[in-house]
């Protein structure tokens, strides 16, 4: 007998967050059997100044499908949309991108009697980042595939465990 539940759901996410540093390019050599201290000032033209923000929502479906209590299948799927916005206070540049992408994730697992369970799962991901690579260009999303195949094992009397 099929039995089946469903679950959806929506996510939100932001982050923001606000950088300064500054670099030691030009500050010159250092003897380090006779070093001077205090040589090393930092002109306030070489100090950067960046903030960064993403806004990101999700929305996923999922469902898990079981056949005669030993078979159990899942298949699912997310949207993810996000926006990116990257200040660099210093110069006055501000660059906005949005990002978006549909990703999936299946599986399938045998109960058996004895506690043994073989599966297979699939499974992508995406995450949107923020900022860029020091020359302009914005960093693109990672995203990620993964198959596994495998086993599980559920001593008796664990039930907890059991899918």
């Amino acid at each position: 007998m099929w039995k089946t539940r469903c679950c959806w759901g929506v996510d939100y996410r932001r982050a923001n967050s606000q950088s300064r540093y500054g670099d030691f390019y030009g500050i010159g050599t250092i003897n380090m059997f006779n070093p001077v201290y205090g040589n090393a000032v930092l002109p306030l033209d070489q100090l950067y100044d960046y903030r960064t923000g993403r806004n990101q929502m999700g929305y996923y479906i999922q469902n898990q499908f079981r056949y005669d209590d030993r078979w159990i299948a899942l298949i699912g799927g997310r949207y993810d949309k996000a926006k990116s916005r990257d200040q660099n206070l210093t110069s006055g540049t501000d660059s906005r991108k949005d990002d978006d992408k549909f990703t999936k994730t299946a599986g399938l697992i045998y109960l058996f009697d004895n506690g043994v369970s073989p599966y297979i799962s699939y499974s992508e991901s995406f995450m949107p980042l923020a900022g860029d690579d020091g020359k302009g260009n914005p960093y693109k999303p990672t995203m990620g595939k993964q198959t596994e195949v495998g086993m599980k094992y559920t001593p008796h009397g664990f039930t907890v465990m059991r899918p």
